[in-house]
């Protein structure tokens, strides 16, 4: 069974995440705010776990992964069985560091792929998914550092929850940092000050990087994939 999910632990991840992007959305239409809470918990705890776990080229990273996870993992069971929020901006803080180097090691788990494959194209999925969710905790953090460091244009219509991801606004930070990182910009929730503004922009950057360079890598993989099976299939 370790084989196997060895084989398909991208994929997992994979399914870790979407479970995640659609559950926290999915809690703010819940009437129930103790459910709601469960659900945005539940679900980062699940992705944590197995982020830390897809990184297993050694124990040595897979230890340090797991580590650096364990902590946040620890400060949102809290949060889930006793309603103890623990400290947001350690919990924050220590998520975008795990997180980074997750993704630190997924992309050189890519650039070492010798060929396209179902579990290539997972990991590159995860990655880009990852870096939604680390800048959605470095929101946080900015949020809990500066709490007027966005403005929300629906503050008027009563709805004022901020950009505190794992707690009741993981929505708003999810959402603000995938609208960012896709350059859609819809303008209800902006920056307010320079730090906010910066990491925003370097966020848009990053996403815009990273989809090129997967693009060129996907593609030259892809032909060095035909081109090995070409000349295999010369020597028969």
């Amino acid at each position: 069974m370790y084989q196997a999910y060895r084989r398909n632990r991208f994929k997992v991840l994979l399914a870790a995440l979407v479970l995640l992007m659609v559950a926290t959305p999915g809690s703010q239409v819940l009437d129930s705010t103790t459910f709601a809470r469960f659900v945005v918990n539940f679900s980062i705890i699940v992705m944590l776990l197995f982020a830390a776990l897809a990184v297993s080229s050694s124990r040595v990273r897979t230890t340090i992964a797991v580590l650096l996870v364990v902590p946040v993992i620890g400060f949102e069971i809290a949060d889930l069985f006793i309603g103890a929020e623990g400290s947001p901006l350690v919990e924050s803080t220590i998520a975008v560091i795990a997180i980074t180097y997750i993704v630190a090691l997924m992309l050189e788990h890519l650039f070492r792929a010798d060929r396209i494959s179902a579990d290539t194209i997972a990991a590159s999925l995860c990655v880009y998914l990852l870096l939604g969710v680390m800048w959605a905790w470095a929101y946080s953090v900015l949020e809990l550092v500066r709490p007027d460091s966005f403005h929300y244009a629906f503050q008027e219509s009563g709805e004022e929850l901020p950009l505190r991801f794992g707690g009741a606004g993981s929505s708003n930070a999810l959402y603000y940092s995938f609208v960012t990182m896709t350059t859609l910009g819809y303008g209800d929730i902006v920056p307010a000050n320079a730090g906010a503004r910066m990491l925003a922009a370097f966020q848009a950057v990053i996403g815009q990087v990273y989809l090129a360079v997967l693009v060129a890598r996907l593609v030259g993989l892809h032909i060095a994939t035909r081109a090995a099976e070409a000349a295999e299939a010369r020597r028969r």
